[in-house]
């Protein structure tokens, strides 16, 4: 069975989770620090090539009340192009 990449993503950090073989359990595995979309593009594309993963899930922030708002806008943007080079299934869960 293979591996779940998290990724919370910030401005300029991109924090990276994987889970077990199951898929049950998430650890902490990086926290990737970046200037340019492409630069953290590539260090996550080597995290997906080396621990064999089947699916990426990736937190979209809420505003408080509960809205998408601008940062949401911009994980949704660089998700966009992550979706674009990794071939592989990428979903969002709403994150607080």
């Amino acid at each position: 069975m293979a591996r779940n990449l998290g990724l919370d993503i910030g401005d300029r950090r991109i924090g990276v989770a994987i889970s077990d073989p199951e898929g049950i359990l998430a650890s902490p595995h990086t926290s990737l620090m970046y200037n340019e979309d492409k630069e953290a593009i590539d260090s996550i594309i080597v995290i997906v090539k080396k621990q064999e993963i089947g699916q990426i899930v990736v937190g979209l922030p809420r505003a408080l009340d509960g809205s998408l708002g601008l940062q949401a806008g911009k994980v949704q943007a660089f998700v966009q192009k992550l979706a674009e080079v990794t071939g592989v299934p990428i979903e969002f869960r709403m994150s607080a």
